[in-house]
């Protein structure tokens, strides 16, 4: 080794010693938006909740970063962040509403209990998808198994209170159907939609009408026409999503999510 590359090489080294010993000597806060610039998840997520001196947009724009890496906290935070907001248009809170339904459920699929009795209380009050009792119920026991509610574990109290009080207002068979529901959950990363972003997806279909012409049959479905076996998109939410139509037979129409086996009936109702 010459002389001139063992001081380059001292050179490189003091010079990344100091930067460790800079970087060491940061704020706390400092080094964790540090951790969190360069990609960490959690450190965005605790970034996020722990940098009061950032604005809203700021800290939201943190948790949507950590939340896209499928981190299960930050996509519950944003959940409730987007059905908290005051939206005195009622359009702009339905979308607002869907897409906190869309997040939360990510996150429970991976079996977070707030985000579980976050989809519960949707279902239950209707609130950006469909009411559903049953689905309400076994999401409601979904959070308390996850939790340990059942087993009198501390924080898994407030969710079987959730739970108990959807009780009075749901048949007997329906409980035991969301019980029997709630013991075969188990978390699951989806690659794609999971069955609840499918659900947001079907509940604003509609079928408008659907014509025969000599043995050829199409579809209109939220304003676009589909024959059998053909594939489009259609926008929901803003956001292009395809459908494939895979038959049609009288004043039905059954349609698949493109890729998936996420299907549903459609049928018209003129």
């Amino acid at each position: 080794m010459t002389l001139k590359h063992g001081l380059t090489i001292c050179a490189s080294i003091v010079i990344l010693t100091a930067t460790l010993v800079a970087e060491s000597s940061l704020p706390d806060l400092a080094q964790l938006k540090l951790s969190a610039e360069s990609g960490d998840r959690v450190a965005q997520y605790d970034y996020a909740r722990k940098a009061g001196g950032a604005s809203e947009v700021e800290r939201f724009g943190w948790y949507l970063k950590s939340a896209e890496q499928g981190y299960a906290p930050a996509q519950d935070t944003i959940a409730e962040l987007l059905s908290t907001r005051y939206i005195p248009d009622s359009k702009k809170k339905r979308a607002s509403d869907r897409e906190a339904v869309r997040w939360a459920s990510r996150a429970a699929y991976q079996g977070l209990p707030s985000a579980q009795s976050r989809i519960s209380q949707s279902y239950a009050r209707g609130v950006g998808i469909a009411a559903d009792p049953l689905k309400a119920y076994t999401w409601a026991q979904i959070a308390v198994n996850s939790s340990g509610g059942d087993q009198g574990k501390i924080g898994g109290l407030m969710y079987k209170v959730n739970r108990d009080v959807l009780n009075p207002k749901i048949p007997s068979v329906v409980i035991a159907e969301g019980q029997r529901l709630a013991a075969d959950f188990k978390p699951t990363q989806y690659d794609r939609l999971n069955p609840i972003e499918a659900d947001l997806v079907f509940g604003e279909l509609r079928l408008s009408a659907i014509y025969e012409i000599k043995d050829h049959k199409s579809a209109v479905v939220n304003s676009v026409r589909f024959i059998s076996s053909e594939t489009k998109p259609i926008e929901i939410d803003q956001k292009p999503v395809e459908l494939t139509c895979i038959a049609i037979e009288g004043k039905v129409a059954r349609f698949a999510i493109a890729g998936t086996n996420y299907q549903i009936r459609l049928t018209l109702q003129h």
